[in-house]
């Protein structure tokens, strides 16, 4: 069945392939996509709401991805959205001659070759602090199979973008095989940070708490701690502090209450927790996988992450980050590797162990300053090119022409 499957694609893409030819792809259309079509977040939401602002009347906008998606996109009758390969999709994608991802142009478009002609801006999904694409070995093969040329899935890809001249070098490494160097590598920021940048303020961080404070069942008066762990390559679930032992999360909670706070745990969208029985308390929480972790990262207090690059995106909030690193030589070493040594990217305290980061979080909670020169230090070196105007620079890099 899945060599049928991959022939049936080898030749529907043959076709389209033929057709992009006899069709002339359209200047005002452009298509959006992200995780594989699921969500309607990252730097591809966050550019297609610019966009819609900076771009005419007679500009038109693909947004691929499912039912669940299309009802959050924004009322805007310039703005169609089809689910992934269905024909209208297809065949709306054939139109378009800018193309926007974040994951990869065939994870989040299409799994068909509708790109040829278009031109492809990778927008990606934080900036690296771990080893990824052609520095972990997941890049492309050096003589990927004709089916995958075919299908489009090993196009080159046209732009990149980055956070800083940091996150400018990885880009030149992790994408080489994608087409990425000097010329495509665009220092612009990302669209997603711009958000955090813009809405800043009492206003938008009060609707946000209000927002997940009625989904998850919080209290707006109390502080929020976050923990979001990275992807494990290995398998190795994320060690959690939801699914723990009873005692452990006792002391958690006892913390967390005096000092009025909430704790939140999300996990990646690809990673699971690993889950131990243990009583539930009302001030520590688990949050679903498909929410915008931009909206809360804006009403956050504290961060507690690894060597997740949503720590870097917090940076620029100047607040209290906790990096909890109980396998810090694994993963180094063993699992996805790491770009820079932990002293290069800390942005806050480094815990080993659950004592360790109890005693972090009572700092981080007394002290909203605790770590503030090493995250500044880390934002400095990560974020440099972050200004809030990533998505206008973006736009006018790729559409290269005056909007209005």
């Amino acid at each position: 069945m899945r060599r049928i499957k991959k022939y049936w694609r080898v030749f529907i893409s043959l076709f389209l392939i033929i057709a992009s030819k006899l069709q002339k792809r359209k200047e005002n259309r452009i298509a959006f996509g992200a995780w594989k079509g699921e969500l309607y977040i990252d730097n591809s939401r966050y550019l297609l709401e610019t966009a819609l602002k900076m771009l005419g009347e007679d500009y038109r906008f693909v947004w691929i991805g499912n039912k669940e998606v299309a009802a959050q996109l924004p009322h805007d009758s310039r703005i169609c959205c089809y689910e992934k390969n269905s024909l209208r999709s297809l065949s709306a994608l054939l139109k378009c001659k800018y193309m926007f991802c974040s994951q990869m142009h065939y994870e989040d478009l299409s799994n068909y070759n509708v790109f040829e002609g278009a031109i492809i801006t990778y927008l990606h999904h934080g900036c690296p602090v771990k080893r990824w694409g052609d520095d972990a070995g997941t890049g492309q093969s050096i003589n990927p199979s004709w089916q995958d040329r075919i299908v489009g899935k090993r196009r080159l890809l046209d732009y990149f973008v980055c956070s800083s001249e940091t996150h400018f070098r990885t880009n030149l490494s992790s994408m080489k095989s994608w087409g990425c160097n000097e010329k495509n590598n665009l220092r612009t920021g990302t669209p997603r940070n711009d958000m955090l940048l813009l809405e800043n303020d009492e206003e938008h961080i009060l609707k946000y708490k209000q927002k997940y404070a009625e989904m998850l069942g919080f209290d707006v008066n109390q502080k929020v701690v976050l923990y979001v762990p990275t992807f494990r390559r290995s398998g190795i679930a994320n060690e959690s502090l939801v699914y723990r032992d009873s005692k452990e999360k006792e002391r958690l909670s006892e913390l967390l209450h005096k000092h009025n706070c909430v704790l939140i745990e999300k996990a990646h969208y690809a990673g699971e927790f690993e889950s131990k029985e243990g009583k539930s308390y009302d001030n520590i929480l688990s949050c679903p996988k498909k929410v915008n972790i931009q909206e809360m990262l804006l009403f956050t207090d504290c961060m507690i992450s690894d060597y997740s690059g949503a720590f870097l995106d917090y940076s620029i909030l100047d607040r209290p980050i906790i990096h909890y690193i109980y396998d810090y030589e694994f993963y180094r070493d063993v699992d996805s590797g790491l770009y820079y040594e932990l002293n290069e990217f800390q942005a806050g305290s480094a815990a080993r162990n659950y004592d360790e980061l109890l005693n972090a979080l009572e700092s981080c909670l007394t002290d909203s300053k605790t770590g503030e020169e090493l995250r500044r230090k880390v934002k400095n070196k990560f974020m440099e090119y972050e200004q809030g105007n990533a998505s206008e620079q973006i736009i006018g890099s790729v559409l290269r022409k005056e909007t209005v």
